[in-house]
């Protein structure tokens, strides 16, 4: 069976999508928690991994495609982390996408040192107007490295790679391998952070007198995001 890759962060993990779970079981807790994983991470079990899983976007696009989903297991995560584990697949010439949900860049800059990119601008300079030139510069380096290292990839195992961009502004550099957001048949762009619209299709709700306050996708936000992949792979 061909395989689908999907590398990402937290969103492409499916951070959150466990609570309707919880909802439905009126779940309880022995402390205070908030929309953070770190607060509540104690209280996930197997069967809500599963769950979890079921409502993602990754099982929604390799579901329809009649494809096997393979993904990072962790929450979270840099793009060196997830490139690692590409690298650790042990059988790649069965992979027919890889779909690289790309993250900040700035998650990389303390954990791995990158040839030719010099991610020492401190955050005092980030904030002065030519910061921002610098920082684009390094953006596109940063990208072009992981892009050509998969062009690479593409050569030897024959299949293809697409980037849905999330807090960075990727998508100029080769916006053909981007997937663009619609919800329904209104096109939204390629980057969530600045769809207002998206705000809408994530999670604010009280469970056991806990407010839950958690800016990742709820399940109409897996399934536009879903459906945005699927028109984009069936459009190539």
């Amino acid at each position: 069976m061909k395989e689908i890759v999907f590398l990402g962060d937290s969103y492409t993990w499916g951070q959150g999508l466990y609570y309707y779970k919880w909802i439905s079981e009126n779940r309880k807790f022995n402390k205070k928690i908030n929309g953070g994983f770190s607060s509540h991470s104690e209280f996930i079990t197997n069967d809500d991994l599963n769950f979890k899983d079921s409502l993602s976007f990754t099982n929604l696009v390799s579901t329809h495609l009649n494809l096997k989903c393979i993904k990072i297991s962790s929450n979270g995560g840099s793009h060196q982390n997830n490139i690692a584990f590409y690298k650790g697949l042990p059988i790649k010439n069965n992979i027919k996408y890889v779909i690289f949900q790309l993250s900040s860049f700035a998650r990389d800059m303390t954990d791995f040192a990158l040839t030719n990119v010099d991610f020492n601008i401190s955050y005092e300079e980030r904030v002065k107007e030519r910061a921002g030139e610098i920082v684009q510069s390094k953006l596109r380096d940063y990208f072009y490295q992981i892009h050509n290292y998969f062009l690479e990839q593409e050569k030897i195992h024959g299949f293809k790679t697409l980037y849905i961009q999330w807090l960075d502004d990727y998508s100029k550099y080769e916006i053909d391998r981007f997937i663009p957001i619609y919800i329904g048949d209104k096109l939204c762009g390629y980057d969530f952070n600045f769809m207002i619209e998206m705000q809408k299709y994530t999670f604010d709700f009280y469970l056991d007198d806990n407010h839950i306050y958690d800016r990742h996708l709820n399940k109409e936000g897996n399934l536009i995001l879903a459906n945005s992949i699927i028109r984009k792979i069936e459009s190539l």
